[in-house]
């Protein structure tokens, strides 16, 4: 046996070798880019970590902010507090009790001393300060409170006097720096302040912490007036001369020096958040890690190749030896992949005339399956042909000539029927399994039952002999249900088609016995028969026009109670069951949503998201039970949606009659202008426009429309020389009998005297 080179030309060992080099600088190549991007990769890194970080400073502080803005606020509303500040006389007497009653007001904010520093309100009239530890005059205040911060009197009473809707402001005395929050209190009829509450907050707990060192950054905050809030008086230095030369702009900015600025804006106070980074330390790492790359590599492409020539000496014996087994003739130009696939093909070749079919068939997924098809689709009589035949070969004939088929909804008390310790799609099966051994041994000799899972429910198509009728067939299911219940504590409900012969109508079975299902609503357990549904006679409950309207109408005027009571009658127990069918009670409750979106709808998307899950919870009814949790759900809507409509009701009447007016004013020509077609127009009820306009205009509607047609027929009968018919014409009226009539009612004299009078 000739031999020949292990790593020659077209050898096995001499591709992988290639192929491992080809890998391996692969690796390399992107270590190499790596190497490259490392130092931006790093920067962009710690970029987006103190950005993350400041996006959460930002959500710290402006909730703080809101915080405090939201107490001033609810200060200002108190009572005890507007009192005082509009009292004009000396705090004597009677009158200190107001100062009481302010202080035990903020009291209560006492809770909040971990977030404020404190809280003062300075009150113009009386030239008076109230704090939560105690009451003084202004100047005495000051003295003691405000002096120290290197403001004087004059500059701090400017602060407090001026009219503030919300003002900060940073007051230091080297030691400490204080941010307060400044809000007034305004007459409402004049607009003028009397009193201003001071919310106060050390600048150290805002900030929380003003670097972390491991990045080697510091944290500042600018108000909206300017200044600039951080760390120590030297690092605020230098913040400040940076802001002043280049600006603070939302992102990421890089300066001489290796110093990067990261800023972010609060959209609620007008304050910009930024870090000031030093990336010097970052650089000194970027360069000792590529260093450390480019050596690693250099020693990591030595081993490679090493390593890889071993691997190849020792991955190649094996096919070494199988090509020395099939008698490989190692031809130097022939590779051993050719040589190995010459011999496959010879040994396949070889077996050519191997002829073995494999099947592979699911019995039970195929019968399942076709059963289906009979109950649920139309096959045509080829393929019905076909589906029989194919069922036939599978074990499954139908040998008596009548069909039912019976819908079975198990209920299991799986605590009771097994340890409770086994799954419950398992728990289902055995039960299922327990079900049709009864059911066919019930059965056995005069009725062939084939099953298959179809909705949720096991389908049982009943193959009959002609001797059983419905009765006997209900009766044995009967005692089916008992025996279960009793020994195996499974309750289910069975609906049940009419019997048909052949197989022609097993859609129509399946049809009768799904509509049988649908009882559950009424009757949870049970055998339910389609020839009593079609005896039954339920009295039918819906929703009146007249119903309807009135619902409609105390929904759009803020009436809840009223609405409420008026379907309170279409929940009672006694209702439902008087409800003709599933669907009815569906169809009813669909209707109610459409009344209370055509009332409601225009709200927004909070009272939309309200009705849209209502819809979804009447799509899953399957009880009475479910109809009694969806009223609450319903009720709920309706005393949301009124008491929204209870704010607005009031503009909207008068828009309404603006546009009543307008739609008149526009339409009067029209000869079919009428209080109903403008009510129609604007989407009003007839009744509700009649009082609502008499109420707002002091006139009725249709009295009005005839005054604006009169205004405009006088103007024709001075400024024309038109015959008083077509101007009757032109103003809507149908006839000029009618409009002489309502001329002379309105102006006291006929068309032609007042043409005649005004000189026309």
């Amino acid at each position: 046996m000739k031999k020949y080179s292990l790593f020659s030309r077209h050898t096995i060992p001499s591709a992988w070798l290639i192929s491992y080099v080809v890998v391996s600088l692969i690796t390399v190549f992107f270590n190499f880019i790596a190497y490259v991007k490392i130092d931006g990769s790093v920067e962009r890194q710690n970029e987006r970590y103190v950005s993350e970080m400041l996006e959460n400073r930002r959500t710290d502080i402006d909730n703080f902010t809101n915080l405090v803005s939201n107490v001033a606020i609810e200060i200002s509303q108190r009572q005890t507090v507007r009192k005082l500040a509009f009292t004009r006389d000396e705090l004597k007497d009677e009158k200190m009790m107001m100062v009481h009653d302010v202080l035990n007001d903020l009291n209560v904010y006492k809770k909040l001393e971990n977030e404020f520093d404190g809280i003062y309100i300075y009150f113009y009239n009386t030239d008076y300060c109230i704090s939560m530890a105690g009451a003084n005059g202004a100047d005495l205040y000051y003295e003691t409170n405000i002096k120290e911060y290197g403001i004087s009197k004059a500059e701090w009473l400017k602060l407090m006097q001026d009219k503030q809707s919300g003002k900060y402001a940073v007051l230091s005395n080297g030691m400490k720096d204080t941010i307060t929050y400044f809000y007034s209190v305004y007459s409402v009829e004049r607009f003028v302040p009397f009193a201003t509450i001071a919310v106060e907050a050390d600048v150290k707990k805002l900030l929380n912490s003003s670097s972390n060192p491991s990045y080697n950054g510091n944290f500042y905050i600018c108000t909206e007036d300017g200044d600039i809030i951080g760390g120590d008086a030297e690092k605020n230095e230098k913040a400040r001369k940076i802001a002043d030369e280049y600006g603070i702009e939302r992102g990421v900015r890089n300066f001489k020096g290796g110093l990067t600025m990261i800023c972010t804006e609060s959209d609620g106070n007008g304050w910009k958040y930024f870090y000031l980074v030093d990336n010097s330390l970052f650089k000194k790492l970027i360069r000792s890690a590529r260093a450390d790359i480019a050596f690693f590599n250099l020693v990591g492409i030595l081993i490679m190749l090493l390593v890889a020539k071993l691997l190849v000496k020792f991955n190649y014996n094996p096919i070494r030896k199988i090509i020395d087994a099939i008698g490989g003739n190692h031809n130097a130009r022939v590779s051993e992949y050719q040589e190995l696939g010459n011999k496959i093909t010879s040994v396949m070749r070889e077996n050519t005339e191997v002829n073995h079919r494999i099947k592979s068939f699911d019995s039970d997924f195929v019968r399942e399956a076709l059963l289906t098809r009979l109950l649920t689709e139309t096959p045509s009589e080829a393929e019905k042909i076909e589906i029989l035949e194919t069922l036939k070969n599978a074990g499954i004939v139908f040998p008596y000539a009548k069909f039912a088929v019976l819908l079975i909804y198990i209920d299991i008390n799986l605590d009771m029927f097994f340890d409770g310790d086994g799954d419950a799609e398992g728990d289902y099966r055995l039960a299922r399994v327990a079900l049709i051994n009864i059911l066919d041994e019930v059965f056995e000799g005069k009725c062939k039952i084939n099953y298959c899972d179809l909705n949720g429910s096991l389908c049982c198509i009943a193959n009959l002999d002609g001797s059983q009728q419905t009765e006997d067939v209900v009766k044995k299911l009967g005692w089916v249900r008992k025996l279960v219940l009793e020994n195996l504590n499974i309750n289910f409900t069975v609906g049940m088609s009419n019997i048909y012969s052949g197989t022609d109508d097993l859609g129509v079975c399946f049809a009768e016995a799904s509509e049988c299902m649908k009882e559950r609503f009424y009757d949870r357990a049970g055998v339910i028969c389609y020839s009593d549904l079609e005896k039954k006679n339920h009295t039918e409950y819906c929703l009146t026009g007249i119903k309807e309207g009135q619902i409609l109408e105390y929904l759009r005027s803020g009436n809840a109670n009223s609405a409420i009571h008026a379907l309170d009658s279409l929940f009672d127990e006694k209702i439902i069951s008087k409800i003709g069918s599933f669907y009815a009670m569906k169809s009813i409750l669909y209707n109610l949503i459409i009344i209370i979106n055509r009332a409601f709808g225009q709200m927004g998307d909070d009272i939309n998201e309200k009705i849209s899950g209502i819809l979804q919870k009447i799509d899953k009814i399957e009880n009475k039970s479910d109809v009694e949790n969806l009223q609450k759900d319903i009720y709920s809507v309706i005393e949301y949606g009124c008491a929204q409509n209870g704010k607005e009701i009031t503009n909207r009447i008068d828009i309404l009659m603006k546009k009543a007016k307008e739609y008149v004013d526009a339409n009067y020509a029209d000869i079919n202008l009428s209080v109903t077609a403008v009510a129609q127009n604007i989407d009003v009820s007839l009744q509700y426009l009649s009082t609502n306009f008499k109420k707002i205009c002091k006139i009725g509607l249709a009295e009005y429309i005839t005054l604006v047609r009169i205004e405009h027929a006088k103007e024709l009968l001075t400024e024309t020389n038109i015959s008083i018919s077509d101007i009757a014409e032109r103003v809507g009226y149908v006839n000029s009998r009618s409009f002489f009539r309502s001329f002379m009612r309105i102006v006291g004299t006929s068309p032609k005297g007042y043409r005649t009078s005004e000189g026309n």
